[in-house]
């Protein structure tokens, strides 16, 4: 049985105005997102946080199936600025 892998992308938000420019790091797990939904939320913390430390900045994490902008699965959030396109 082979176990799905799941992309994360975790955007660190930098800051332009004194030069620290903002980056994406990418990473995959294998990990059934279907299998373990309730999980998600869980792993987005933990990766947030050790992101955040190894940059010393914010990060922010979303999944492969997730829109960017609103997180959702599947549709966009009314107030998701990616709804309009």
């Amino acid at each position: 049985m082979s176990i799905p892998r799941v992309d994360i992308f975790l955007h660190i938000h930098g800051d332009p105005s004194v030069g620290i420019m903002p980056l994406t790091d990418h990473i995959t797990l294998q990990w059934d997102l279907n299998e373990f939904q309730d999980e998600r939320e869980r792993v987005r913390e933990i990766l947030s946080k050790a992101w955040s430390e190894l940059y010393d900045d914010n990060t922010s994490v979303h999944f492969g199936d997730e829109c960017p902008d609103c997180l959702a699965v599947g549709y966009h959030k009314p107030s998701c600025p990616s709804a309009l396109y």
